[in-house]
């Protein structure tokens, strides 16, 4: 089940403050009813009341709740619908921060990101490639394209030095993936390859962006889980402002969330060429890729089925409200 406007489900809070607004006009009206006096029909009227304010409440109360859950736009179970795309855009979003220097992959994550890049370009078919960078901001390195040979040179002269932007910003990279995409009848989605640090920004939100568009992120976690200190080619070691050494570690929850918070999937430095095969899976929401063949899975809307309960307690909240409860 998701929920795509969480937001919405703040009306419920309503609840609360209009019941108080009822149990004050059910104490007004008791009083009143007090005051003209005593008898049978006084009696009567006095539990008329106290059933039409409770019930009227009631359904009040579960009317509310229902239009928030409908408005919150809340999908669940998978349907099948006929599926007319016929390739693949893919828009790498590659973190270039000084971070990617360690070396706890290989010669560094930068380096095990690029052939990670070059990897899936190669053995991914019938597909177009973009590519973004980040740091503190995020910049388009180059636009979509099918020819792998014509990126190799961007790929080698990748360094933090280009984009002068201090910082690491996931969220602005996901967004300006998002825009990216322009092409239709495609199967879109985002390869996220990053060492799990973020310094600023939201990504996510920024992914739950990415999933409404129906853009998931397969995230590449290219750092191992414990970290390491930052030492550059030259021997010298990343310091802060008090000449300590620089630790690097990757944020676990946020990269899971952001697999998760986008419908994508997550991957590390020793299982990312799993990507090409996976693909098809992750983008049809189909575990099975020739049961999908032809089809992808959706989330089924649930807000019909919220909208008609809300319509059923607003109907029944006006019938207790003007039918004549007193005997004749």
């Amino acid at each position: 089940m998701i929920i795509n406007e969480p937001f919405m489900l703040l009306l419920n809070l309503l609840v609360l403050p209009l019941g108080l607004l009822a149990f004050y006009n059910y104490k007004s009206g008791k009083d009143n009813i007090d005051k003209a006096g005593v008898g049978e029909d006084t009696h009567e009227l006095k539990e008329v009341f106290i059933v039409k304010n409770f019930f009227t409440y009631i359904c009040m109360m579960f009317f509310i709740i229902t239009i928030s859950l409908a408005l919150s736009d809340i999908r669940w179970g998978n349907k099948r619908i006929e599926d007319s795309r016929n390739k693949y855009e893919l828009t790498f979003l590659l973190d270039v921060s000084r971070s990617m220097l360690a070396k706890d992959v290989k010669s560094s994550r930068l380096d095990a990101a690029t052939e990670a890049v070059k990897y899936l370009m190669q053995n991914i078919k019938n597909a177009d490639f973009s590519m973004i960078v980040f740091k503190g901001q995020a910049v388009r390195l180059w636009p979509a394209t099918g020819d792998v040979n014509a990126v190799d040179l961007f790929l080698k002269n990748l360094s933090p030095g280009v984009i002068s932007t201090a910082g690491t910003d996931i969220s602005k990279a996901i967004q300006l993936g998002i825009d990216s995409f322009v092409l239709p009848a495609r199967y879109k989605a985002m390869v996220l390859i990053t060492d799990g640090e973020n310094l600023s920004g939201d990504p996510l939100a920024a992914a739950d962006m990415a999933r409404k568009r129906n853009i998931p992120i397969i995230t590449i976690l290219m750092a191992t889980e414990i970290g390491t200190d930052i030492r550059l080619d030259n021997g010298e070691y990343i310091v802060n402002a008090q000449g300590r050494r620089v630790y690097s570690s990757p944020d676990m929850k946020m990269v899971k969330g952001i697999a998760r918070n986008s419908q994508g999937k997550l991957y590390d430095y020793n299982n990312y060429k799993n990507i090409s095969k996976d693909l098809l899976g992750i983008l049809t929401g189909f575990d099975d890729v020739n049961l999908g063949k032809g089809l992808q899975a959706v989330k089924e809307e649930a807000y019909p089925f919220f909208v008609l309960f809300g319509c059923f307690f607003l109907v029944l909240m006006l019938i207790v409200r003007v039918w004549p409860w007193q005997k004749k």
